[in-house]
């Protein structure tokens, strides 16, 4: 059987099944819609055929951020087909982001792809993507206990994040260094939450496997990773890899690029 891959430049955060605005595009293998749940993040809502009573729901990006400052990224969403391309802009900096669709043998696959704009008189540093992939109306995967759910490399040994050491704080959520990637304490988007773990990841993808084991979803990225990162509230349960794009020179522009794989399973993945 062959599935549809989807590729997008944009992204979003929370959906709920059978709750949504409007049913926006409808096309081979997936369905788009515009969610109810956190309207002010301005998410993209998605239903697959393989998994029909899920709702996924992509803010991607939540937020840009740099040292310099950090942006609330709201995008604008036009919708043709199968293909989605999101737009956004505020003071001096803009972003743009994609999505198209392809078949793949082994399940359906999302590709993304951002390019942020600097605009501005100054150079932005360090700037990074803050990916929310939710899953809160998704049962056949949503893992608030973190069994599940682990970061890893392409080939590498699966961390899982129930095993990872929390930092506890006023939320159920962390964040976790990645290994080369951004040093967390140093920027107060993130470390305002007290909740950075002490414990440093290495990997270019966290995933979560289905409840019935048939499944692996895995939100890979192209570009090092900043940092990894999980909600645990129950109005939440998502999970985001985070990008790097670097350093920004006024005038200039950094892209970043991934993708989000359902894979049917056929053997023990942790082997």
């Amino acid at each position: 059987m062959r599935y549809l891959l989807v590729i997008f430049v944009a992204l979003g955060c929370s959906g709920a099944w059978g709750a949504f605005s409007a049913v926006t595009q409808a096309s081979e293998g997936i369905e788009w819609f515009t969610p109810d749940r956190y309207q002010s993040l301005k998410p993209l809502g998605f239903r697959l055929t393989e998994f029909p009573e899920n709702d996924f729901l992509l803010i991607f990006p939540e937020w840009i951020t740099g040292r310099e400052a950090s942006w609330h990224v709201r995008p604008q969403w036009r919708l043709t087909g199968s293909t989605a391309v999101a737009t956004w802009q505020e003071d001096e900096v803009a972003f743009r982001m994609e999505v198209q669709h392809r078949l793949t043998e082994t399940g359906p696959e999302l590709r993304w792809a951002i390019r942020f704009s600097n605009d501005s008189r100054r150079k932005l540093t360090d700037v990074a993507a803050f990916n929310c992939f939710n899953l809160v109306d998704a049962p056949a995967f949503k893992d608030l206990g973190m069994n599940r759910t682990w970061v890893a490399e392409a080939k590498g040994q699966r961390v899982r994040l129930a095993d990872v050491k929390k930092t506890k704080g006023p939320r159920t959520m962390q964040f976790y260094p990645a290994r080369g990637g951004l040093p967390l304490a140093e920027f107060e988007r993130y470390s305002r939450y007290a909740v950075t773990s002490k414990e440093t990841l290495a990997g270019d993808r966290i995933g979560v496997d289905s409840v019935d084991g048939k499944w692996t979803l895995e939100c890979v990225i192209d570009q090092p990773a900043a940092f990894f990162f999980n909600n645990w509230e129950d109005d939440h349960g998502c999970i985001h890899a985070a990008p790097q794009l670097g350093d920004v020179a006024p005038g200039e522009s950094a892209a970043a690029s991934g993708h989000i794989r359902f894979t049917r399973r056929t053997d023990d993945p942790s082997e």
